[in-house]
């Protein structure tokens, strides 16, 4: 999810007349806020606007300022109905939000508010700090390719590594009683490999690459390691880092238990496509990171076995793709970015079919059933 910010509106007594959608969405905030008594004495709302970017949520910023002190926020509310690319749920987002915060391992946004069925927002919509950090893209196009400092970027590489390794310290008890466990590593495996096939089963027209991918990602499955939590969409844009060097990790909404190697396999397949490949960079030294982290042997963890999960992981993405393609054919969304999107595919499975051919060429792998 990339947060952008328009332009700064003021609020209050000084938005502008035509901005009626930042006028409405200030009362609305000040409304729900003064309802929960967090509008006390002279606090006030300002600085209301609208992010820009991520295909899922609508995403606002602002600010709430007393005499001596501001707070920031971000609300992230569901898009109005058949205009979302993705379609997630704000009360499963807020229940893993506030298991996390309440565990403490893993760094994530405070949660503060949830209208949990929009009656006050609209839709469905929930309220949390803002972190006051930058993603790594941002970061990493602040300096020329000739100026960039690697050393930098290399211990970047390895609070990354360590971000995600404390997912997998988070105990499956504390996590909201809703969340699927799986019961073993090879159902959930196996789970993961069906919906490839569902995929196909679904889309109009047939795809048998999802059925080769599936069959080659069963025959292949890389050595067991404990299920964990899951961010599931782990790419640069969501992760943010402060002035002290402190990673945070924000949007949950495709979290869920799994094995914990998806979340560095996707974030090694967007790098594919983004400009700043700093954990391709320092693969090695990620991998060596995350097993003294997390007790995993060279065998469980390595390259090889991440280029794995760069197919595998790609899952969850490419199959909120392929539904909302079905969708809008059939006339059951109006989601302009759905085409967008859809111009991911060619690449999706050319850099799918050119990992297989390399790990297969090279370690002996199965072509798969």
């Amino acid at each position: 999810m990339t947060e952008t910010l328009e332009q700064p509106t003021a609020v209050g007594a000084e938005v502008a007349d035509g901005d009626g959608a930042v006028r409405e969405m200030t009362e609305r905030v000040t409304q729900f806020l003064a309802a929960r008594g967090a509008l006390e004495g002279d606090a006030r709302v300002r600085g209301v606007r609208r992010l820009i970017g991520g295909y899922s949520r609508e995403m606002w910023y602002f600010e709430v300022a007393r005499r001596h002190s501001t707070e920031s926020f971000v609300l992230r509310m569901d898009p109005p109905e058949l205009t979302t690319m993705l379609v997630t749920d704000r009360l499963r987002e807020w229940g893993f939000l506030t298991a996390l915060h309440s565990e403490g391992t893993v760094r994530v946004p405070g949660p503060r508010w949830i209208d949990e069925r929009g009656e006050e927002f609209g839709r469905p919509a929930i309220i949390m700090d803002r972190v006051p950090g930058r993603n790594t893209l941002e970061l990493w196009r602040d300096v020329s390719d000739e100026d960039r400092d690697l050393d930098a970027w290399e211990a970047r590489a390895v609070g990354l590594a360590k971000l995600l390794a404390s997912y997998t310290c988070v105990g499956l008890d504390r996590l909201p009683l809703s969340v699927e466990r799986p019961t073993s590593w090879s159902e959930y495996m196996a789970g993961c490999e069906q919906r490839w096939r569902a995929i196909e089963a679904a889309y109009p027209e047939p795809v048998p690459l999802l059925r080769y991918i599936a069959g080659w990602l069963e025959a292949n499955r890389p050595e067991p390691v404990p299920l964990s939590l899951v961010h599931g969409d782990m790419q640069p844009n969501n992760v943010l880092i402060d002035a002290e060097e402190i990673f945070y990790a924000v949007d949950w909404e495709m979290t869920h238990v799994g094995d914990p190697r998806e979340d560095l396999g996707w974030w090694l397949f967007t790098e594919l496509s983004n400009p700043a490949p700093f954990v391709s960079l320092f693969l090695d030294r990620v991998c060596e990171t995350y097993r003294t982290e997390t007790g995993l042997t060279d065998s469980q963890l390595n390259p090889d076995v991440l280029k794995y999960f760069t197919v595998a992981a790609s899952l969850g993405c490419f199959e909120d793709i392929m539904e909302q393609l079905t969708a809008f054919a059939q006339a059951r969304t109006q989601a302009t970015n759905v085409g967008y999107v859809a111009v991911a595919l060619p690449f999706m499975y050319s850099s799918w079919m050119s990992t297989i051919r390399e790990l297969m060429s090279g370690t002996g792998q199965e072509v798969g059933r």
